[in-house]
Order: C-alpha cells, then structure tokens, then sequence
C-alpha cells in the first residue's frame, strides 16, 4: 500500500510543487488552501502523513494541528515554514510533530524527510528546541 500523503498550504504554487514533488514517489491523496478545508479533506482523505505550513490566513497550522490532535489522530505531521525551526518550536510547543522543513527546501530534502519520518514509524516527536 502506497503512503498516503495531504498537504496543506495557502500557496498555489507550494501545493502544486509539493504535490508533484511527493507525487512522484507517493500518493498525493488530496490539497488544501487553508486549515478549513484541510480539516474538512482530512476526515475524508484519511492521509499518513501531512504536510502542513505554519503561516496561513485564518486557521493557521497550529490551529490545525491542535484540532487533529483533539480528534485523538496521531500521523505524523511535517511543518514547514519560512520561519526559522526555533520560532516554530516555540509555535508547536506542546504539540507533536514529527518534523520541522525550512522553506525554501530542496526535492532531495523533502523526499528525505519524509522517508525518515515514515521509516522510524514513530507518530510524532517534538521539534529541537
């Protein structure tokens, strides 16, 4: 069975290259523009893996995240972000997520972590602070 990945991010062009890049390898099994939407696809999509962004209008990640967690769902969760790993810590603390990607990445970087991730088969970590 093929991993089953969402990602969840307000630009266009993220989601489309993320998903490409993910594609590849995985199964993309659907996008969202915002934490509404992603909420919504993710009880239906029902992915392994989310690939999540920190800085979107409205919901942001972390509301995201917190109401996954709320729902008792423990798949991992990639956050990326254009901040640094540090403000991102201090953003999810008391949350688990499995790993931190410093926006702009590499394809290699990405395709990197996310078998990490899913090789160690370990729902969630909390980021280095």
């Amino acid at each position: 069975m093929s991993l089953r990945i969402m990602v969840v991010d307000d630009s266009q062009a993220t989601r489309r290259v993320v998903s490409a890049l993910v594609g590849s390898r995985w199964t993309v099994c659907g996008s969202a523009e915002n934490g509404k939407t992603a909420l919504k696809k993710f009880v239906e999509l029902k992915p392994d893996l989310v690939l999540l962004d920190l800085g979107m209008p409205g919901m942001n990640g972390r509301q995201v995240l917190e109401k996954v967690r709320a729902a008792g769902r423990t798949l991992p969760v990639i956050v990326f972000s254009g901040y640094s790993e540090l403000e991102v810590a201090r953003e999810f603390e008391g949350l688990q997520i499995a790993s931190f990607l410093q926006k702009p990445f590499s394809t290699a970087r990405l395709a990197e972590e996310v078998s990490r991730v899913m090789d160690r088969k370990s729902p969630a970590r909390q980021v280095a602070r």
